[in-house]
């Protein structure tokens, strides 16, 4: 799967995420006279709250305090409309995915985690560089530099590093010539390949 691809599952799945964000907010018409905290002025449907829009059509009485949390303070998101919110969380995600791309590098730029000949490193939830090229035997050092487990699982079969813990290290080896495609089997977005000549 491509750079591009992964970029576009992930901002899908956080507008995904943006859309299931209840938004809190109700609106409540009284259905009779009586006092704002009985569920019978709202016709059955609960009480009013912060945040809530209040049709009242009768005589309502006010029994609420002022400070509905007497003693603390209500925190700042609360205050923030909910449709606000909803709008706020694609917006992180967006930048979020923005700074991420700014500070990794595309395979064979130059930019991110320095490659050695025989190696493999683990950064950023990519394999660096994506496409390796070996003489068939050679043995690959594969570093895991990220903060979660990692694998490096060939697709068809042929190697597999198991399970390679935060900061740790595993080697492969590729014995015939050819061209293996490999993934992550924790992160099956993460991809790569490797050319023995």
């Amino acid at each position: 799967m491509s750079r591009s691809s992964s970029i576009v599952r992930l901002l899908t799945s956080c507008l995904l995420l943006a859309v299931a964000i209840p938004l809190g907010a109700a609106t409540f018409t009284s259905s009779q006279n009586g006092n704002w905290s009985a569920s019978s002025t709202w016709g059955g449907a609960g009480v009013p709250g912060a945040g809530d829009t209040a049709n009242v059509g009768h005589t309502v009485t006010l029994d609420v305090p002022d400070d509905p949390i007497p003693n603390e303070r209500v925190p700042a998101v609360a205050r923030i409309p909910s449709v606000l919110l909803a709008a706020l969380v694609p917006l992180v995600a967006a930048v979020a995915v923005v700074i991420t791309l700014s500070v990794t590098s595309e395979p064979g730029s130059g930019v991110g985690a320095p490659t050695r000949p025989n190696a493999i490193t683990i950064k950023n939830f990519a394999f660096l560089p994506a496409r390796v090229e070996v003489k068939a035997g050679a043995a690959i050092t594969v570093t895991n530099a990220d903060g979660v487990v990692h694998t490096v699982t060939a697709d068809r079969g042929g190697f597999d590093t198991g399970r390679i813990d935060a900061s740790g290290r595993a080697t492969i080896t590729v014995d015939a010539p050819g061209k293996y495609a490999y993934h992550c089997e924790v992160h099956n977005y993460m991809t790569g390949v490797i050319e023995a000549t």
